[in-house]
């Protein structure tokens, strides 16, 4: 009977492990090409129009499957959907959009890496977490590479410093937030009730972004605003909608730490998309960059 069970076993954990690399690859395309389609997106639309766009077609993306789990949702769970749409998603995508008015997606692919980083500072102010000194030296080594790269992304030249990292930062700081707020408060619901419901809590937000702002009068303004849409339907339907999907999903079959190393990999795919779009990066840009993974990899795998 042992000798049975055992291959069985062994057969389910490389199945296991092989649908966990494939989903990290998976995610990291998805989201580390999310900053060029904002870039595309851009082009035509505000940054609140951005957000509101992209938000919405998430939403609409998961609304049919989103359907048939309402009446499951306890309803002390909402407050914490609600919370988890706003800092997950809504607000860091309007953050996004409007630092990118001045800052490359590459770069902003980079200082997503952040995440992290934050996810751990939020986890030990907010959310009775341990922590290290070596957790510590990677938070101010991640620090110190976020903030040498802002003097050197500036449209005004380097050494001048480029504020609008620091909305990049805020949104990075939700980010981390929200991935302990779901930890803590959200973790007996399944993968997809999160994202779904995520989305549907903060749907009115979306929707009414949408309209207030005249998305459709810009569309009919402009007729090259329709590419621009497509990106940004692109956007919200695979990184906000599906992507979040997946990626809760991994978190369940893989440990947290294989699940954040998809945070490596967004940077470099963000990079190739952006050195694609004529996007320059210097050497320095590399050095701060390799700071910021360096931070990552002392927050991940020190004890």
């Amino acid at each position: 009977m042992n000798q049975t069970l055992e291959p069985q076993t062994a057969k389910q954990a490389s199945k296991t492990l092989t649908i966990s690399w494939l989903l990290l690859i998976f995610l990291a395309l998805i989201w580390g090409s999310s900053f060029i389609l904002v870039k595309k997106g851009l082009l035509a639309f505000s940054p609140m129009q951005v957000a509101s766009i992209r938000t919405t077609a998430g939403f609409l993306a998961l609304l049919g499957l989103a359907i048939p789990h309402l009446r499951q949702i306890p309803r002390d769970k909402w407050v914490y959907l609600w919370l988890s749409g706003m800092l997950g998603v809504f607000l860091p995508a309007f953050l996004f959009a409007y630092a990118q008015t001045s800052l490359s997606s590459s770069l902003a692919g980079v200082f997503n890496a952040l995440t992290p980083l934050f996810t751990l500072v939020a986890g030990v102010l907010f959310f009775q977490q341990k922590s290290s000194k070596y957790k510590l030296l990677g938070v101010i080594l991640g620090l110190l590479g976020s903030v040498g790269l802002s003097f050197l992304s500036s449209k005004q030249g380097m050494g001048q410093f480029n504020a609008s990292v620091l909305l990049i930062v805020l949104a990075t700081m939700m980010y981390g937030v929200n991935v302990n707020l779901v930890k803590k408060h959200l973790q007996g619901l399944k993968p997809l009730q999160v994202s779904a419901m995520s989305l549907v809590a903060i749907a009115p937000f979306a929707l009414l972004g949408f309209w207030f702002t005249d998305v459709i009068g810009t569309l009919g303004q402009d007729s090259a605003a329709w590419v621009s849409l497509g990106y940004l339907v692109m956007l919200g339907v695979f990184s906000t909608a599906i992507a979040t999907v997946f990626f809760n999903y991994l978190l369940q079959i893989a440990t947290p730490v294989f699940a954040s190393s998809v945070t490596y990999l967004i940077p470099i795919v963000a990079i190739m998309w952006g050195v694609l779009d004529g996007e320059q990066l210097l050497a320095a840009h590399f050095i701060c960059f390799l700071g910021i993974l360096g931070g990552i990899g002392l927050v991940n795998f020190s004890k």
